[in-house]
Formats: C-alpha cells, sequence, structure tokens
C-alpha cells in the first residue's frame, strides 16, 4: 500500500500486478476528524485484507484510503464523486459498476459516506459508518439510503460518547425502512476500538456486493 497521485492511500491486492485484464470491486474508506489517510493504515486494513483474501474469506479488492484533511469538511462528498472515483475507474483496474462498489468511514468520515451513498445510491452497494458522527435527522438521507442494494452498516462503542445518538440514528434508519445492521461492541471512540473490527468490516462490504437486489430478495 502507497501513496496515489492524488492524496491519500491506495490497496492493491495481492497478485494485481499479474492478472492480466481481470476487474477488482473497489473499497473507499474515508478516515475521521484530526486524522488522514494514514489512519486506516495504521489500524491494519493491508495486512486484514491481505489475510482475509488468501483465505478466500473475501475476494481480492482495491480499498482508495484519500486524505479528507484534518477537519473533513462537506468538500470530500464532491471531491470523491466527481474526482476520485473517476481517477481510480482511469488509473485502476476496478469494476465499473456499483454492485461492486461501497464507501465507508470512520466519526467523520462515517457521516460523510452516508451522505455520499445518500445522494448518489447509484454509484455504490453499501454504505458503513464506524462510529459515525451523525444527528438524529435522517430526513435528508433515507430515500437514497433506502435504495441501497447491500444496506448500511453502522458500528459503535458501548463507551463511546456518541453511543447513544448513533443507536436512535440507527433506529430512526429502521423506521424509515432503510436497512441497516447495527453492531455496538465494547470500547470507545478510539483506533483500539477500529483496530479491533477491521475484519468485522471488510466482511460486510464483501458480503453486501453478493446480495440480490431488493426486488429479487
Amino acid at each position: 500500500m502507497g501513496p496515489i497521485a492524488v492524496p491519500g492511500r491506495i490497496y492493491l491486492p495481492p497478485g494485481y500486478a499479474s492478472s492480466g485484464n481481470r476487474r477488482y470491486p473497489l473499497l473507499i474508506l474515508l478516515h475521521g476528524a484530526a486524522a488522514t489517510d494514514e489512519q486506516w493504515a495504521d489500524l491494519g486494513i493491508a495486512p486484514a485484507a491481505d489475510t482475509l483474501i488468501c483465505a478466500h474469506r473475501i475476494p481480492p479488492l482495491l480499498i482508495a484510503l484519500p486524505d479528507g484533511g484534518k477537519e473533513v469538511p462537506p468538500e470530500i462528498d464532491h471531491y470523491v464523486v466527481a474526482t476520485l472515483l473517476a481517477w481510480l475507474d482511469a488509473t485502476y483496474r476496478v469494476r465499473p459498476d456499483a454492485t461492486h462498489r461501497s464507501i465507508g468511514g470512520i466519526s467523520r468520515g462515517g457521516a460523510a459516506a452516508l451522505r455520499i451513498g445518500a445522494a448518489h445510491p447509484e454509484l455504490f452497494a453499501s454504505v458503513g459508518a464506524h462510529s459515525p458522527a451523525v444527528n438524529r435527522s435522517v430526513a435528508d438521507l433515507s430515500l437514497g439510503l433506502a435504495t441501497l442494494r447491500g444496506g448500511v452498516f453502522i458500528d459503535v462503542g458501548k463507551s463511546d460518547g456518541l453511543a447513544p445518538t448513533v443507536v436512535a440514528f440507527s433506529h430512526t434508519l429502521v423506521n424509515a425502512s432503510v436497512r441497516n445492521e447495527l453492531h455496538i461492541w465494547a470500547g470507545r471512540h478510539d483506533r483500539p476500538y477500529w483496530r479491533a473490527h477491521v475484519d468485522a468490516y471488510l466482511r460486510f462490504y464483501s458480503d453486501s456486493w453478493a446480495r440480490p437486489n431488493k426486488s429479487q430478495s
């Protein structure tokens, strides 16, 4: 995993260089506030992906880790959709269809992932919000999120100060007919918590690509 031409890093799966014209699913992961693209690298996303791929528990995939800046401003939404996706499609052998593309994030990055997925459900199969810095309102999110074929994954630590709001947010999504799975695990709003669940995150994203359309379920 190394730097990419646009700010951030990209993970390439084992065998990518020798795989000919094979195209791969794409996962975009956003970091939290006061962090950089280094956050996901520090959480062990690359070795976790290597291990799961080699054990045939997830398919080989590309993971893009853009650097959203210390504040992860709202402008990250436009950057991901208008700049990053086009650059990845032109530079790497990623699958161009939404059924094999997901976005997720930590804390403020998780809130951004929810906004991006809700605004552009035609571009993503699923969204992951890991300890997301959200409020209770989903009026501007529920319609788009409800159409995601792979649903929404939400998790938060029991001792995280955001836990009550995150749980309420998930319940409101359910009431708005948005398919989402909520996980409340031991831990706080910190890297040890997220590091402990990187495998679960990767399994969710890969599982979501295999889910049938809701009209078929």
